[in-house]
């Protein structure tokens, strides 16, 4: 079940506006703005759990009780616009400059580099503090797990062919037929890792720059290998061509990985890694170590040697014999 909506700071703002709006009414300005409300039952929820004081007058500064409830509900900036809320009100405007910021965030984008991203690379001057009241008003993933985004995403394409008008209906053939290039749902079934985020900006036609073709075929043989032995231990009709293809895949990545990266690098870069553990502690002499139980010398203990232990025995045997014999 999808419980939230990442628009739910916005539909709470549509819910206890002072004019008063119906579902209806909420239901036809998110439909304009493209946020997906999920149903009556979503919106009677919000409503009951986010009252308004009454009197309600959140315009004015000096009500207290309207101000102490926009700060609870984090609600004030959408009350109350500054230049940074009248920003992430025209990425919502402008549906490309909204693609690039919602599919960075679900690669797991931090705000500045969705902010930095729109200004060098689709020339919407934008800033950090705009990008997260973006996140937080219009797009806050958290508050969905990645099962529920994927089926958000789904469903929000499929709620097209529900609709009452037929050349709105008609429109969701071509959707769907495209709803595999979807930036937003191939973004939504990536890892989070710095390369998601760089295929994430491909997929919105953005060229990413500064990428190591090593990394991305280091990755693409991971991955295969990983897909590979998916296919095998889940099994299933298809299971041995998907192995052999990953593998097939892997093996190529491999190959050119190995035109790219000598192996005098490769093994340069491993001892680089290596740390060696420093101890700052003082060195104990030998002292400490025997409890001044030593000797410094070097040379063994006299004692009878083998010459000496036979000499010993002869003169004991003569001395038995009655002397040395002439």
């Amino acid at each position: 079940m999808i419980r939230r909506s990442p628009s739910e700071y916005y539909i709470k703002y549509l819910l206890v506006h002072p004019d008063e709006y119906d579902n209806e009414k909420v239901r036809s300005i998110c439909l304009q703005l493209g946020i997906e409300v999920l149903g009556n039952w979503y919106m009677n929820q919000l409503r009951f759990q986010c009252q308004p004081p009454d009197p309600f007058y959140p315009q004015d500064f000096l009500h207290a009780p309207s101000q102490k409830f926009l700060r609870r509900e984090c609600l004030y900036s959408v009350f109350h616009p500054d230049e940074h809320m009248q920003l992430a009100l025209k990425v919502l405007d402008k549906p490309r400059v909204r693609e690039v910021v919602e599919v960075m965030a679900l690669s797991g984008a931090p705000s500045d580099a969705i902010a930095y991203a729109l200004q060098v690379r689709t020339n919407f001057p934008c800033t950090e503090q705009a990008v997260n009241l973006y996140r937080h008003y219009f797009w806050d993933i958290d508050l969905l797990d990645s099962n529920e985004m994927r089926a958000f995403l789904q469903m929000k394409q499929d709620r097209v062919a529900e609709s009452a008008d037929p050349e709105i209906k008609y429109q969701y053939t071509y959707l769907n037929k495209n709803k595999h290039t979807d930036p937003r749902i191939v973004a939504s079934k990536l890892p989070v890792s710095p390369l998601s985020a760089v295929l994430s900006q491909i997929q919105v036609g953005v060229m990413p720059k500064g990428v190591a073709l090593s990394a991305v075929l280091e990755n693409v043989r991971l991955m295969a290998s990983l897909r590979a032995l998916e296919s095998t231990t889940v099994g299933g009709p298809y299971a041995a061509g998907s192995s052999q293809s990953y593998m097939v895949t892997a093996d190529i990545a491999n190959k050119i990985l190995e035109t790219l990266v000598k192996p005098e690098d490769e093994l340069r870069r491993d001892l680089m890694n290596i740390s060696l553990k420093v101890s700052t502690k003082a060195v104990p002499v030998i002292a400490d170590l025997s409890g001044g139980s030593h000797t410094v010398e070097i040379l063994p203990e006299p004692g009878p040697g083998k010459d000496e232990a036979t000499r010993t025995a002869t003169a004991k045997d003569q001395g038995a014999a009655g002397g040395p014999q002439k």
